[in-house]
């Protein structure tokens, strides 16, 4: 479910590289993966949800601390 939720987020964003949206579920994801003690793909989704929230957002976005904790937390 959590793959198509992505996919369907990427389908559904303007732009797919950078989506608030996107962000979001792959914030999602690299904490279900830090959960897991999954780190490498856990790092990966954190760090690709800290690019898109960077590149969306004005404002800190409130899942942008905990993707950059999980990115630092994972190595």
């Amino acid at each position: 479910h959590a793959d198509r939720a992505l996919a369907q987020a990427r389908e559904q964003s303007i732009d797919a590289q950078a989506s608030t949206l996107v962000g979001e579920d792959l914030a999602l994801r690299a904490a279900v993966f830090a959960a897991a003690a999954d780190h490498e793909p856990g790092r990966d989704a954190a760090r690709s949800a800290i690019e898109h929230f960077e590149r969306t957002t004005a404002a800190p976005h409130p899942d942008l601390a905990q993707a950059r904790r999980l990115a630092d937390r994972s190595r």
